[in-house]
């Protein structure tokens, strides 16, 4: 997933789990210790969306109801 390999990147501490369209999960840990936050990405789109415009597409998305957190 292209979000995942992304954000893989920039996480700094805490984890991330994501849980995509077709169901499948993808665990990140930062380097430091932190909260632990799951979001769910509905349709496959919003993810790729997530990952070009994230600014944009975060609140567009979570307002229509194709991601949860």
């Amino acid at each position: 997933m292209l979000l995942a390999k992304v954000l893989a990147r920039i996480l700094g501490e805490g984890r991330l789990t994501i849980i995509n369209a077709a169901g499948r999960t993808y665990c990140l840990t930062g380097a430091k210790p932190g909260p632990a936050v799951t979001m769910c990405i509905h349709t496959w789109w919003t993810g790729i969306r997530l990952a070009l415009r994230p600014r944009l597409a975060f609140g567009e998305s979570y307002m229509d109801g194709k991601l949860t957190i």
